[in-house]
């Protein structure tokens, strides 16, 4: 499933961004290729995220543990 997603992301929206990384949070899914792309495609669309994705986005890489420095910086600079 994961490598589905990773071809369609440039399709998604933020809202589809947010929902989708913070349902891995949920299910305790650490997919790091996964979300490494959508780290990068995340960064891409920043500028489209509402406070409520930039929240879910944060809130979900915390809680999986993973590190994108880049993606940090941007949320904190988008917040």
């Amino acid at each position: 499933v994961s490598a589905e997603v990773v071809l369609k992301l440039k399709q998604f929206h933020a809202q589809n961004m947010g929902n989708t990384v913070w349902a891995l949070a949920k299910l305790a899914i650490q997919d790091f290729h996964l979300l490494s792309a959508m780290s990068a495609e995340s960064i891409r669309k920043l500028g489209d995220f509402k406070p409520q994705e930039l929240s879910n986005t944060a809130w979900a890489y915390a809680k999986l543990g993973f590190r994108h420095t880049p993606l940090m910086y941007a949320l904190g600079a988008a917040s």
